[in-house]
């Protein structure tokens, strides 16, 4: 604007310095053109909420395409009339939109909602003007965010921001306004299949302020809205499903562990051998997890073992205990039903060593000469297969063994023994059960 001077038949006056041709209009009811409202029927919609989430997920994702008319039309002349008074748009040939929801449970008490829409709006026309556009309707791209508070069945809180963008070709307007909305309100549900809704509107961006109220922005004379906010009022009824029986609590799994041996013998040391002692094949046995859900669900097995190792997943596992000292080793394996159950069970093996293992049984020799002369000694020697230490006990059939009991070789006095056989018998104290004899 600029102020235009002081005449002689005028005192200073302010006047705008950009002028334009461009109309202003709302995009709602753009022919209204009476300074007072006038109870109607603006527009009617059908449309299906087509929800991609199962009805107790928490989190839900709908798709809602619809379809928008108007019952007032500009092809006559009382639908006009109408829409001069506020009754609507009057598209020809309605408008189609599509809204996309996301919304999910937060807690018992607290739901969110989010969604984006588009409304491909079609343009009124005039039949005494040959199908004349009379104009050319914005398109409109929604969204919104709304929260809801359950207090019980009967009562809930609900609070909702959301705006309208004009977007697409046109006819230009000198006022242009994108309205954003902050709704804050109640319903209330006096039976599951109908109920009553209150609340408050407050319009945060007026027409001919910048977007959340900056500064003006407006012509000399522009009169703004004294209360561009209002109330919102809602009674619904509708079908509801009877309510389905809760499902049970998950139940946590049972579990049972079983191994093929419940002992692994170990052989004797080498060097050493028993006849009552059956030593084990393997040093491995098969662990197996019997495993049940109530609620099938599916199973995961965590193993852990005091000794050895593991080998396999799963219910059905290899428990290799080789290099294990003799004792008693404990397997536990953990199920989770991959809820909110994990339940252990365990079983033990014991590695053990046979009891009566003795020295394998010597090859025992004795040698000797086939004759000797007449009172000189005989000298018998003996030979055992063992690096065991091994005290002789040597015994003759004749004569005196003058030297060498307890070693390998011996002299026998042969005295008086003129023509006579002399057999000499050893046995080696660490095997009292083996005897050599030699003649």
């Amino acid at each position: 604007t600029r102020v235009q001077p002081t005449t002689a038949t005028t005192l200073p006056i302010t006047v705008p310095n950009l002028f334009t041709i461009a109309p202003s209009y709302l995009p709602d009811a753009p022919f209204i053109n009476r300074l007072y409202g006038e109870t109607s029927f603006t527009d009617h919609v059908v449309g299906a909420k087509i929800r991609l989430t199962g009805p107790n997920n928490p989190l839900g994702v709908a798709v809602i395409p619809f379809y928008r008319w108007w019952p007032d039309k500009a092809s006559a002349f009382a639908g006009f009339n109408q829409m001069q008074r506020g009754s609507g748009a009057g598209s020809d040939l309605g408008d189609f939109g599509v809204v996309g929801v996301v919304s999910a449970r937060l807690s018992r008490h607290v739901n969110v909602s989010a969604n984006l829409g588009y409304i491909l709006n079609s343009n009124p026309k005039s039949k005494a003007m040959g199908n004349a556009v009379l104009l050319d309707r914005p398109d409109e791209f929604l969204s919104g965010l709304g929260f809801d508070f359950p207090v019980n069945k009967h009562l809930q809180l609900i609070a909702e921001a959301r705006s309208t963008m004009y977007v697409g070709g046109r006819t230009p307007n000198a006022f242009q306004n994108n309205p954003v909305d902050v709704l804050g309100g109640v319903k209330i549900y006096p039976a599951r299949w109908w109920g009553l809704g209150a609340a408050y509107r407050m319009n945060v961006n007026q027409q001919g302020d910048r977007l959340f109220g900056s500064g003006p922005n407006f012509p000399v004379g522009f009169k703004r809205s004294d209360d561009p906010n209002g109330f919102i009022g809602q009674f619904w009824i509708g079908h509801r499903n009877a309510r389905a029986v809760p499902p049970p609590p998950n139940q946590p799994p049972t579990v049972s562990v079983s191994a093929s041996s419940a002992t692994i013998t170990l052989p004797c040391v080498e060097g050493t051998t028993s006849a009552s002692c059956t030593p084990s094949a393997t040093r491995s046995v098969d662990l197996t997890a019997d495993a049940r859900d109530p609620d099938n669900d599916t199973l995961l097995y965590t193993w852990s073992v005091t000794g050895g190792r593991i080998t396999g997943e799963g219910g059905r596992v290899a428990w290799d205990l080789s290099g294990a000292n003799p004792g008693t080793y404990t397997a536990t394996v953990e199920v989770s039903d991959g809820c909110c159950h994990t339940v252990p069970g365990s079983t033990t093996v014991t590695v053990a060593t046979c009891t009566d293992c003795h020295p394998l049984c010597p090859t025992v020799s004795v040698s000797c000469p086939s004759e000797v002369d007449l009172g000189s000694p005989i000298t018998f020697s003996s030979s055992v297969s063992s690096s065991a230490s091994v005290t002789y006990n040597w015994s003759v059939s004749a004569g005196t063994i003058s030297g060498g009991q307890g070693t390998p070789t011996i002299t026998v006095d042969t005295a008086g023994l003129g023509g006579q056989t002399v057999t000499a018998t050893v046995e080696p104290v660490s095997y009292t059960h083996l005897r050599a004899h030699e003649t």
